[in-house]
């Protein structure tokens, strides 16, 4: 919330509507096949657009407002997503953990919603340093925004039950969101806070190296549409234990996961990574050929299908004119 008042002011609905009125504007002086849309803030101005020119509406949905908030949703926010969604000619979620609360929460036709996952940013994984080799540390760490939807506060409670049966290990939890001081003194309250470095938010380059020296990653999210963190975790050839409330585990079907609210069991399992370098080798490996296997190319693939097969529309042809 803090991040969206500070780009765009404190009335996010105002900005979301005045930019819905000026794509329409500009949609005027382009010629436009289709309309393709990202998230809830982009919904209104692609439902413009679309309506204005009768075109077919393609709508991505990278994340809902039940995922980022619970049972706190936002109604307005979650009007516009169920009301773009039901506009739609057809909808691509990112996981079918996606598509399952958009049939189920929103009310949408199954049959016009479709999975495409999202893959690694190179198509090529580079060598990795073996889990159990001297150049990794036994740092468990929490990597993401530090908010309700991706779970920080479960990861400190699992870490003080690992904190007690593993003196070496350490919790680095890196991201900045509005959970920060709070968690700060959860840390304190288990007694732990010795324990736990805050990183702060990483550049990309600083997220690699951090990988590279880590025992594992966790992510504990209560509700994760895909979990791109788990593909960078693993290109750095760091095991993964995943949220089963998440999108990834369907394309990682080999990784350790646990409900997110088990945090005796997600104990157990960062214990048995720290504890196990060929548990832990091996889930690299097969995480990695699991990774091989994902690929943007595919994944655009399928929305040129989509586009074929909902709206007609020849992509190449159309790129060709």
């Amino acid at each position: 919330p803090g991040d969206a008042a500070a780009l765009y002011g404190s009335d996010l609905g105002r900005e979301v509507a005045r930019f819905a009125e000026r794509v329409a504007a500009v949609s005027d002086r382009a010629g436009v096949d289709l309309v393709h849309a990202h998230d809830w803030m982009t919904f209104p101005a692609a439902i413009a657009v679309a309506d204005r020119h009768q075109l077919p509406l393609f709508l991505h949905v990278h994340s809902t407002e039940y995922d980022r908030s619970g049972d706190g949703a936002n109604p307005g926010i979650v009007a516009i997503e169920r009301m773009a969604c039901e506009r739609a000619s057809h909808v691509f979620a990112v996981s079918d953990y996606t598509r399952g609360i958009l049939v189920s929460r929103y009310g949408i036709d199954p049959a016009k919603v479709s999975v495409v996952y999202n893959a690694p940013d190179a198509d090529e994984l580079p060598p990795a340093t073996a889990p159990e080799s001297g150049a990794r540390q036994p740092w468990v760490v929490f990597l993401g925004r530090l908010t309700f939807q991706k779970g920080p506060d479960h990861f400190l409670r699992a870490a003080a039950e690992v904190a007690q049966l593993d003196p070496a290990a350490r919790f680095l939890i890196c991201g900045s969101g509005d959970m920060l001081d709070a968690l700060k003194q959860q840390a304190q309250a288990l007694g732990i806070a010795e324990r736990v470095e805050f990183r702060g938010f990483l550049t990309p380059g600083a997220v690699d190296r951090l990988l590279a020296q880590s025992s594992l990653l966790v992510m504990p999210s209560v509700s994760e549409p895909f979990g791109l963190v788990a593909l960078e975790a693993l290109r750095a050839g760091t095991p993964v234990v995943l949220s089963r409330q998440s999108g990834v585990r369907e394309v990682l079907g080999h990784s350790l996961q646990v409900d997110f609210w088990d945090h005796e069991k997600l104990a157990d399992q960062i214990l048995a990574v720290l504890r196990l370098p060929v548990l832990a080798r091996q889930l690299v490996e097969e995480g990695r050929a699991q990774l091989a296997r994902l690929s943007w190319d595919e994944s655009a693939q399928r929305i040129v299908d989509a586009y074929a097969s909902v709206a007609g529309l020849d992509v190449a042809g159309a790129a060709a004119r």
